[in-house]
């Protein structure tokens, strides 16, 4: 069975196609296709608790409780509330290294993004 693929831009057949992740990731792809991806990881981000969240950042609750300057304990029991304050969760959300954001469908006018700081600044 022939595949075929691309390299640098060129459409190759072979037998075997041998595929560097340079050459995947220098593939272009459509508008269409890198929305769609933006979309399903925003998605799948979404879904997550806050435990999984950190653990896709690859921390350890210790590792999460020192960048932000508390203990470990204050981590766990975050992770474990079934609710929160904002501006812990934003704090928490820093913690992680993340641009904390939320999407908001307004009907008629589609997606608006909201900057979580710019509330904490504002105050609203």
């Amino acid at each position: 069975m022939r595949n075929s693929w691309h390299k640098r831009g060129e459409l190759v057949d072979d037998d075997v196609a041998p595929v560097e992740l340079d050459d995947l990731l220098s593939i272009p792809v459509s508008p269409g296709v890198q929305d769609r991806s933006e979309k399903l990881a925003a998605d799948t981000l979404r879904s997550m608790r806050l435990a999984e969240l950190r653990k896709a950042f690859v921390l350890t609750q210790v590792d999460l409780a020192k960048r932000m300057g508390c203990s470990q304990a204050r981590i766990s029991e975050a992770e474990h509330r079934p609710d929160m304050m904002v501006s812990t969760f934003i704090g928490y959300l820093h913690g992680l290294g993340a641009n904390p954001r939320v999407i908001v469908d307004v009907p008629g006018e589609g997606e608006v993004r909201v900057e979580l700081d710019s509330l904490l600044k504002s105050g609203t």
